[in-house]
């Protein structure tokens, strides 16, 4: 195992020693911007649905419904006819 020669306390510049950070206080009281929180024009949002079963065949999956709603840009089936794990995507719907 690698020795680790640490300087004594009092040269040390870091460890120990209290460091302000200038973000700090956006952050502690909610204020700070994050990249969530920040939504463009024409940004969409996508819903993926996941299949409850491992090792399912899919019958039918019928998007007609989901497209045709307001808001709706587009959306995704797999094609695969069978489910290989739990929570494995299916389709998707973009809006």
């Amino acid at each position: 195992m690698a020795k680790i020669d640490w300087p004594a306390g009092e040269k040390r510049s870091l460890i120990g020693k209290r460091i302000d950070r200038a973000d700090g206080p956006a952050k502690a009281t909610g204020a700070a911007k994050y990249s969530y929180d920040i939504n463009p024009p024409g940004l969409l949002w996508a819903k993926l649905v996941t299949s409850p079963h491992a090792k399912a065949e899919i019958a039918n999956l019928d998007l007609s419904a989901a497209a045709a709603l307001p808001g709706v840009k587009a959306t995704w089936k797999d094609d695969l006819k069978e489910v290989q794990y739990v929570v494995q995507i299916v389709d998707a719907v973009a809006a």
